[in-house]
């Protein structure tokens, strides 16, 4: 975690092309925190979705999901397949988003969620809203900064506590 926030603190703009809960939270809150812009890109099977955070102005990660839910919650890309060029396309539109932004031009609104269906070919943008009890960008944060053990997943957890063996 101290690795990250000298990572991003060198950016004016932050890209997350990450597969897992714990890094997609971890870049959220470091973007909010640090007061830099997060544009978000996340797959799940034939379908995608697209978000452009700014601190301050936006609803953050933790307005739709307050707690980062536990990996095992969802099946990776691993298991249960993506379509090879759905990661490519929705890097084009991080890279899109981010070249709009630097020029000054019209970007996703920083309150709408862009939804991807690649089998209908259909998008739907669907508007979100700053909570006031966010654990993070709410009036009253219990998130101020960062600490490890905040990013570890559930399943880390248990095996670090042996609750739990982990097999192969």
């Amino acid at each position: 975690s101290q690795n990250a926030e000298k990572l991003v603190s060198e950016y004016d703009l932050i890209i997350d092309c990450t597969d897992n809960f714990s890094s997609k939270f971890l870049i959220s809150d470091l973007s909010y925190l640090k007061k830099i812009p997060l544009i978000r890109a996340s797959i799940y099977k034939f379908e995608g979705q697209l978000e452009f955070y700014r601190p301050n102005i936006s609803p953050c990660l933790r307005c739709s999901l307050p707690k980062i839910p536990d990996q095992n919650s969802v099946n990776s890309c691993a298991e249960i397949g993506v379509l090879g060029t759905i990661p490519g396309i929705l890097g084009n539109y991080q890279a899109n988003e981010a070249i709009k932004y630097f020029l000054g031009l019209k970007t996703l609104n920083a309150n709408q969620i862009l939804l991807i269906d690649f089998i209908e070919n259909k998008k739907i943008k669907l508007t979100i809203k700053k909570q006031d009890n966010c654990l993070l960008c709410g009036r009253n944060p219990s998130i101020v900064n960062i600490k490890k053990e905040n990013y570890i997943s559930i399943k880390s957890i248990l095996k670090q506590e042996k609750l739990i063996s982990l097999s192969s």
